[in-house]
């Protein structure tokens, strides 16, 4: 009986130091937990104090790769031997019969293997056992729920691990499983720290290097902060801006204003491009801004921020600009005024001349009339032919005074604009110059026109020009094809005059519309020159213009403009 109970104290003294190499195992692991950061020296730390302090043969953890799914060894401690060089465990294919390991880490709980024996052995048994080992218990760890690996135990005794050391060794799987849930969310902290970090100086770097400039206030429009550009404007330092109000840093009334615009943003909400002025130091500057308000991830205002752009030197080459414009509008009034006074001058001028010539001409013309009625018989042949010369060259001489007589009341006339219909001048222009022309085959081919607003008196006498060049030009032609149209365009309505008559070249064009300029000799076509210009200066009156379009022999185009009204 005595042998009995020697051999029942001898196993409860056993089992008391197998429970107090555990209690010191947890004590030593604790307490590396608490002190260390670094989750690779954890593990490492776990499996030295393992098989240092707990008696065991050979400690290891492994952690799941997530692509893989295969268990790779991150730490060990004890007789090894080449072991994990050989393991191959891996969740992606079919369970491991009579390995730990696997069950463990497969239902999620701790698994046993109380007996290593040399038969059914899995693989990872199989070396195991060639390495001395005869029992062992695997841990899964958990980070949230979620597998992350397994620590593993063996050790040279069968049968080595009971129900109160698996409680303890439990616990200590949990206790590393809160220190990898630990160290992930310290790695993710520190990461976020870096990645605030880094943003924060991306951010400065930004905003003290981009040309702008920037501010930022409260929701009580007190500053936050300005950057480098800003703060060197109003010389300031940005600290010192911190917490100020307008009011502390401006004139009372550059602060009203800007601090009504600030009230106006944040109340509404929207953003607003404003120009404003500053003035530090007695220099004035001026800036395009941008002001809008800042919201929180709930979209509830906070405050305002503002960029600015200096336009200054914009502003003064607007300025100049300005003023430029503004000398430039004095000159032309000036010069407008010169040109008038000298224009009227001329017409005077012309007219003067144009009605004192008819005098002398009308002289000229009584005595050649005398001379053929009275000395006619006394005259040779050759005398009476020079006498007619003269009056030939005087019945010339008249009509050119009377255009050039034209021609200057339509500079001086006072204009007298009415709505009226542009179809019965034409028509009564067309019927005149019709029965003025009996001996000519005309066809006329005329559009309706629209009604207009205008000098009835002068737009008729443009018609009449036009009209006559037409027959006159059209000469040649068995039968003179004259057509009259329009087309509406948005701010002009332009009428025009097409013939089948001689044309003329166009590198000439620049010449019909000046006094006295002739394309065609006199010989061939009569006339004074007058005409085309007197049309011009009709049409520039009304606000129009006037142009041509022609081949040699392929008849002619002229056109003119009124405004749309």
């Amino acid at each position: 009986g005595s042998n009995t109970d020697i051999d029942v104290i001898k196993k409860a003294e056993e089992q008391l130091l197998k429970l107090n190499r555990i209690y010191s195992l947890l004590s030593d692991i604790n307490q590396a937990i608490v002190r260390t950061h670094e989750p690779q020296e954890l593990y490492d730390k776990v499996c030295n104090i393992a098989v240092g302090q707990g008696g065991f043969g050979m400690a290891w953890i492994g952690l799941i790769d997530e692509s893989s799914q295969k268990l790779k060894v991150i730490a060990q401690a004890g007789r090894t031997n080449g072991y994990h060089e050989q393991v191959n465990i891996s969740l992606k294919g079919k369970p491991l019969s009579y390995c730990s390991i696997d069950f463990a880490l497969r239902q999620g709980k701790h698994n046993i293997c109380k007996i290593i024996e040399n038969e059914k052995m899995a693989l990872c048994q199989k070396i195991t056992y060639d390495l001395g080992f005869r029992s062992s218990a695997s841990f899964p760890l958990k980070v949230s729920d979620i597998l992350k690996g397994a620590l593993t135990f063996y050790s040279d005794e069968p049968d080595f691990f009971d129900e109160a050391e698996l409680k303890l060794l439990d616990e200590l799987a949990m206790d590393i499983s809160f220190a990898m849930e630990y160290a992930e969310k310290e790695a993710g902290r520190k990461l976020a720290e870096e990645t605030l970090h880094e943003s924060e100086a991306r951010y400065k770097t930004l905003v003290e290097n981009i040309p702008q400039k920037i501010l930022m206030k409260d929701i009580n429009y007190r500053w936050i902060s300005i950057n480098e550009n800003l703060a060197r404007d109003f010389g300031f330092s940005p600290e010192k801006v911190v917490g100020k109000l307008d009011r502390d840093l401006f004139s009372e009334e550059l602060a009203d204003k800007y601090h009504a615009d600030d009230v106006r943003i944040i109340t509404t909400g929207k953003t607003e491009e404003l120009e404003e002025k500053y003035v530090v130091d007695g220099k004035e500057t001026w800036v395009n801004t941008i002001k809008t308000a800042v919201r929180d991830d709930k979209g509830e205002i906070v405050g305002l921020l503002g960029i600015f752009w200096d336009i200054t030197a914009r502003k003064l080459a607007e300025e100049e600009i300005r003023k430029l414009n503004a000398e430039l509008e004095d000159r032309v009034v000036l010069r407008t005024a010169q040109l008038e006074a000298t224009n009227k001058e001329l017409e005077a001028f012309s007219y003067s001349v144009s009605h004192d010539l008819r005098a002398p001409l009308r002289h000229v013309s009584g005595y050649v009339e005398l001379l053929n009625n009275r000395f006619q018989s006394d005259l040779s042949e050759k005398g009476r032919h020079y006498l007619d010369s003269i009056n030939d060259s005087v019945h010339v001489m008249g009509v050119l005074i009377d255009d050039l007589l034209q021609f200057s009341r339509s500079g001086r006339t006072e204009m007298r604009q009415s709505d009226f219909d542009m179809n019965e001048v034409v028509k009564e222009v067309s019927e005149s110059l019709s029965k003025d022309n009996p001996d000519r085959k005309i066809e006329w081919v005329q559009e309706k026109l629209p009604a207009v607003h205008g000098d009835e008196a002068m737009l008729r006498q443009v018609w009449i020009n036009l009209l006559s060049n037409a027959i006159k030009f059209t000469r040649t032609r068995k039968k003179a094809r004259i057509g009259i149209g329009f087309t509406k365009e948005k701010k002009e309505l332009i009428f025009f005059v097409r013939d089948n008559g001689v044309g003329f070249d166009m590198k000439y064009a620049q010449k019909l519309f000046g006094v006295f300029q002739r394309l065609h000799a006199t010989e061939d076509f009569e006339g004074t020159g007058i005409g085309l210009a007197n049309v011009q200066r009709i049409v520039l009156r009304h606000g129009g213009r006037a142009w041509a379009e022609a081949e040699p022999d392929k008849g002619a185009v002229f056109y003119f403009s009124i405004p749309n009204k």
